[in-house]
């Protein structure tokens, strides 16, 4: 799990991102943590990952050896709060059109 979770940290096109990780022609990168953790603590008072803290999305090299914080950003909690996170998204586009 560590190993998956680093390599999507170093995800991105930002020039200290240095992998450009892909499925299927779709990219994957770490602002997409980012972007689910902070729709996650900015819109809700009790927020959907309850177990999700800076430290999940912000590791420091320490915190990058951690099996459970590794475990954690990658489990079904975090594919509930991204599908959530998405689906404002695509509900705002769909309002706009």
């Amino acid at each position: 799990m560590k190993k998956i979770r680093n390599n999507v940290l170093k995800s991105g096109l930002k020039p200290h991102h240095k992998r450009h990780i892909e499925i299927h022609e779709y990219p994957i990168q770490w602002q997409q943590w980012i972007d689910a953790y902070t729709w996650d603590i900015t819109n809700h008072s009790l927020p959907i990952h309850r177990k999700l803290t800076n430290q999940h999305i912000y590791p420091t090299t320490k915190e990058k050896m951690r099996n459970h914080l590794a475990e954690q950003v990658l489990d079904s909690d975090m594919l509930h709060l991204m599908e959530a996170s998405l689906s404002s998204t695509i509900q705002l586009v769909i309002h706009n059109n």
